[in-house]
């Protein structure tokens, strides 16, 4: 959870998010009543699933080449590592038409963000409204599970572009710090939804309020695999998921 606040503050630059963040740490040390346990299979109710590209005419077919190519070589080598003339092999298109549709490796890699956020957020919202039948910890946990499924089996490359990125270019590049903020708090509001609705069911906890909540939601997702990146340790991971469901749980 700190290296995940870390992450997601170079971004955010809010002061009130590493307080939110501090304030949720001190409750998980601190004692506190066992929590109720719920049976749970971690395998996700779905298979995992890339973003998928936008259909394609033949005036958008380099564009959207250029896209998918860039999540896999902004994953594989951040931002400073993955060079235009790398981008266009992988993608196999002419330099005219990147700086056709993009004019600049920023611009192009804000489009990427945009391009995969959206897949972020809909695998999130899936799991919401998809599984009526589980509490609110298990759908916020099987979301997580579907995150880890994707990130193992890319070799612990492929995470949360937003958080990864936001190590590398916070201080180097205010367009995309920016657009990397804007990303994790609209990541956030979208779990102060779900939490407030499931406090709403009466199956997520009351004493904390949904602000402190989605910070350590946040911070734990982002900090599970930031170091795992590195440890590649999935026992780790699954530590992180009974996180979730203990921040959660009444």
């Amino acid at each position: 959870m700190v290296q995940g606040t870390f992450v997601a503050a170079l971004a955010l630059r809010d002061q009130s998010f590493l307080d939110a963040s501090t304030r949720e740490i001190e409750r998980i040390l601190l004692p506190k009543n066992a929590s109720r346990e719920f049976a749970y299979d971690s395998t996700p109710l779905s298979p995992p699933s890339e973003p998928e590209p936008p259909v394609a005419s033949r005036r958008r077919t380099h564009r959207d080449r250029l896209l998918d190519k860039g999540i896999e070589l902004l994953f594989e080598r951040g931002y400073h590592g993955m060079t235009v003339d790398a981008l266009l092999a992988a993608a196999q298109v002419p330099k005219g038409s990147f700086y056709h549709h993009f004019g600049s490796k920023e611009a192009f890699t804000l489009a990427v963000l945009d391009n995969y956020d959206d897949f972020h957020r809909k695998t999130l919202a899936a799991w919401v409204s998809g599984h009526d039948e589980l509490p609110t910890a298990l759908r916020l946990r099987g979301y997580y599970d579907e995150l880890v499924a994707i990130f193992v089996a890319s070799g612990f490359r492929r995470s949360d572009l937003a958080g990864k990125l936001a190590t590398e270019v916070a201080t180097t590049s205010e367009p995309l710090r920016s657009t990397l903020a804007t990303l994790i708090r609209q990541w956030r509001s979208q779990l102060e939804v779900v939490l407030a609705e499931g406090r709403l069911r009466g199956d997520v906890r009351a004493d904390v309020s949904v602000e402190d909540q989605s910070a350590a939601l946040l911070s734990l997702i982002n900090g599970a695999f930031v170091v795992s990146s590195s440890t590649r340790d999935t026992v780790a991971l699954d530590s992180v998921a009974d996180a979730i469901v203990a921040v959660v749980t009444p």
